[in-house]
């Protein structure tokens, strides 16, 4: 089954034989409706008759699983790849070549004991959450690469017809010219070694796993012989152990015992899940665009072509961006997978960079950040840092006045309402004070956030639609906020805040006009 180039054009073909195998590691959580099954047969002792029933399970599974094998045809032509399955309905899906945006290729652990791969396809039509339009797995490696590479040669063959029917300049050359030239074919731009992946895992903190672990407790406290719940319960541990009367002395120190075990157990967790995603991340320069590798366990092979980068956004929390650490993330017409599932519309490039190397990144792809320090970034204006505490204020107002009547006893509530919107607008200040803005008549730059910062380069070209949002506080001091509409994001994700109205009119008009 496998080769170094893609099947002949309208040749069927099926999934590799060893597609067989992939669907074992699948009857486990198959076997759970066997549950009730094995638990009635473990009170009569009759084991030989579960031993049967799992048998014929397996057996009725791995039939349907060939059936499903057999029926699975897919077929490559110069126009379009047509995909036919079903065992009892069948289906016939058939993506035109020129409308798919992403060829990505998975290997899971098992995938890749094998030597299987999986190749997704998405075209943009798939809606949103839904992560490619279509999928064939699993395939050899071999094919799957030269399956990829097909694609990527009658892709680049109908882009430039179609340049060279209008007269035009590849999108792909953009700003090429006001940066560095693109990195050589195969040139790697980022690869992550065993002490970055570290320091990227000790940035990715998560408490998810005390969320899977009180999941466990609540569905399953019924088989423990305790209450998990009963202070007394664990008071009596701590008297067997001697640690009452210390634990009711040193309160303190318990409580700081018991966050350092919390920030222990989240570090290890952030640090386990960055290892099983980013294991030997590799950025890579390609002729067409960014090939991004990355994987433990599950090992993706990504393209992200230059022509369909929207834009780049660079993003860092305030402990990161205190070791000088950001990452780097791509918006794309494809949506990304991020490693737990999820589907994101922005394509993570390099989780875990200095800024120079993001300099080196862009500059591939034909962007270019901006100087801080130049004295035409502009600021929004100061009215912002009103727009939390008004809320808050007016709150404390209100409830100030009802309960002096009603419970003057509970008058606290109001000052600490007040408390809040004192709070509310240090943290506005904050925020106020880091966001900054500038377009240059070709690349329009913003940088928003306090405790996420994100710094957005957005060519004018690429902004599809500009709409203008006024509120009452907005009004007052004639502002408004533009809400930018690009390809593969939503508006709301580039948005330039009070801002005033004349200046932004003039801004929006630039944009729309593409510069």
């Amino acid at each position: 089954m496998g080769g170094d180039i893609a099947p002949p054009a309208s040749v069927e073909r099926h999934l590799h034989p060893l597609a067989l195998h992939v669907a074992l590691p699948r009857l486990g959580p198959q076997l759970f409706g066997l549950i009730p099954l094995l638990a009635a047969v473990s009170i009569s002792g009759r084991w030989g008759m579960a031993v049967f029933a799992i048998a014929i399970f397996a057996g009725i599974s791995l039939t349907f699983a060939f059936l499903r094998w057999r029926r699975f045809v897919w077929m490559v032509d110069e126009d379009a790849i047509t995909i036919r399955q079903g065992l009892w309905s069948r289906s016939e899906r058939v993506l035109p070549i020129e409308r798919i945006q992403d060829v990505a290729i998975e290997q899971k652990l098992v995938h890749r004991l094998l030597g299987l791969a999986i190749v997704s396809f998405e075209s943009g039509a798939g809606g949103e959450g839904k992560r490619d339009d279509a999928r064939i797995d699993a395939i050899s490696m071999a094919d799957a690469q030269g399956l990829r590479e097909q694609l990527r040669h009658n892709l680049l063959r109908d882009g430039q017809l179609r340049d060279s029917a209008r007269g035009a300049v590849p999108i792909a050359t953009g700003d090429a010219a006001a940066v560095d030239e693109p990195a050589p074919p195969g040139h790697i731009l980022h690869h992550m070694g065993l002490r970055r992946l570290l320091v990227s895992g000790i940035f990715q903190f998560s408490l998810a796993i005390f969320g899977i672990a009180f999941g466990f407790v609540t569905q399953f406290d019924r088989f423990f012989s305790f209450d998990l719940w009963d202070f007394d319960f664990w008071q009596e541990i701590a008297n067997q152990f001697g640690l009452g009367e210390w634990v009711g002395a040193y309160r303190w120190l318990a409580f700081l015992g018991t966050s350092a075990v919390v920030l222990l157990i989240g570090a290890i967790a952030g640090l386990v899940r960055t290892i099983l995603r980013d294991w030997d991340f590799t950025l890579s320069s390609e002729p067409r665009g960014l090939r991004r590798t990355r994987g433990l366990t599950t090992r993706t092979d990504v393209l992200i072509p230059r022509a369909r980068v929207q834009a780049a956004i660079i993003s860092s929390g305030p402990v990161r961006r205190l070791f000088g650490y950001y990452a780097l993330y791509i918006q794309n017409l494809a949506r990304d997978d991020d490693g737990d599932g999820k589907q994101e519309r922005d394509h993570l490039v390099a989780p875990c960079v200095r800024l120079t190397e993001v300099d080196g990144i862009l500059a591939d792809i034909g962007l270019s950040r901006s100087d801080l320090h130049h004295a035409d970034w502009a600021r929004p204006h100061g009215a912002m840092i009103l727009r939390i505490p008004l809320v808050f204020m007016g709150i404390a107002a209100l409830q100030t006045i009802v309960m002096a009547i009603v419970a003057p006893q509970l008058l606290w509530v109001p000052v600490l309402l007040v408390a809040s919107a004192l709070l509310a607008v240090l943290t506005g200040w904050l925020d106020w004070r880091l966001r900054r803005w500038r377009f240059d008549g070709r690349t329009l730059e913003s940088i928003t956030g306090w405790l996420r910062s994100r710094h957005v380069i957005l060519p004018a070209r690429h902004v599809q639609s500009a709409d203008l949002y006024i509120s009452p506080l907005r009004r007052r001091f004639g502002l408004a906020d533009l809400l930018l509409g690009v390809p593969g994001g939503k508006a709301e994700r580039h948005r330039l805040s009070y801002i005033r109205a004349p200046q932004l009119h003039a801004l929006r008009i630039s944009l729309l006009q593409g510069g």
